[in-house]
């Protein structure tokens, strides 16, 4: 699969301590530790929930907020609802439109750090582009933690956050019966610390 991969500008809470997360640190999204979800309301008696199993990123953390980023691509077309014949349905043209348009993407301008008791949020002001369509969205995401993993020998960091959306917003006009207007997209991350030499560029 190629990589692709958008960008979005995160900030740091905190300044590293021993152990934790350093200036310039680059980490790379974990498939297998990342689920994007998408949730709507399904002729208006039930809900229906899909995921998306192929999503991509990177992402780089630093004290100084100006040199933080992170990338996020989802294939449009990996959604799976546990039903092929309504994967295909929301696939095509009716809903994600994937085959025109096959990519999400998250991309974001500004980030407004949280801290409280209840731990770090990230409120980021930014862009959402999907189904073609290209739409100012501000999120909330969370940082779950960070640490070693199971092996010990590599440092993890996740994140989690949603968002509801009109799908109308993003031109998914059709299917009004089946599906309702309100988009809820859960996005939960987690990267894996990159050495230096095998660090991803980032723009």
């Amino acid at each position: 699969m190629r990589r692709l991969m958008c960008c979005l500008a995160l900030a740091v809470a905190s300044a590293a301590t021993a152990g934790g997360v350093a200036a310039g640190d680059e980490f790379l999204v974990d498939p297998s530790q990342t689920f994007v979800v998408l949730g709507v309301k399904s002729f208006g008696r039930s809900y229906v929930f899909g995921r998306f199993n192929r999503v991509q990123g990177a992402f780089r953390l630093d004290p100084d907020p100006r040199k933080c980023s992170f990338r996020l691509i989802i294939e449009a077309g990996s959604l799976d609802t546990n039903d092929p014949r309504r994967d295909a349905r929301w696939r095509g043209p009716e809903l994600l439109q994937a085959g025109q348009y096959p990519l999400i993407a998250l991309q974001g301008t500004a980030v407004q750090v949280v801290a409280d008791e209840a731990g770090t949020t990230y409120r980021l002001a930014g862009e959402l582009t999907m189904g073609g369509a290209t739409q100012p969205v501000e999120w909330v995401f969370r940082k779950v933690g960070e640490g070693p993993g199971p092996s010990g020998g590599e440092f993890r960091c996740g994140f989690h956050g949603e968002k509801l959306l009109e799908r109308s917003a993003f031109g998914m006009t059709l299917l009004r019966g089946e599906v309702g207007e309100e988009l809820a997209l859960t996005v939960s991350f987690e990267g894996v610390r990159q050495m230096a030499a095998a660090a991803t560029p980032l723009p």
